[in-house]
């Protein structure tokens, strides 16, 4: 995969979840806050996965490797989103 295509890939995905916390503010808003919290964790685990190779000041980061650790991340972020929505309901 391209360093551009994972880029891609990741706006995709953060305009995604961005629309739908948006639409979730008019169903309820602890959704909203649920929906915010995927969007600060997909960042969080996006750009930490970004910088974990790089060694140099003048590298910017592998996108590739934080699309990785951000999926990764999505079986701790599932079982997480499924306890927080049990207890708020």
């Amino acid at each position: 995969m391209e360093e551009k295509s994972a880029k891609l890939i990741y706006k995709l995905i953060f305009w995604f979840v961005l629309i739908v916390a948006v639409l979730l503010l008019f169903v309820h808003w602890k959704y909203f806050l649920c929906a915010l919290g995927v969007l600060l964790w997909n960042d969080v685990f996006y750009e930490k996965g970004c910088q974990e190779w790089v060694v140099d000041e003048y590298e910017t980061g592998y996108p590739t490797q934080g699309l990785h650790k951000m999926f990764q991340s999505w079986i701790w972020l599932a079982i997480i989103l499924a306890i927080v929505l049990f207890l708020i309901v």
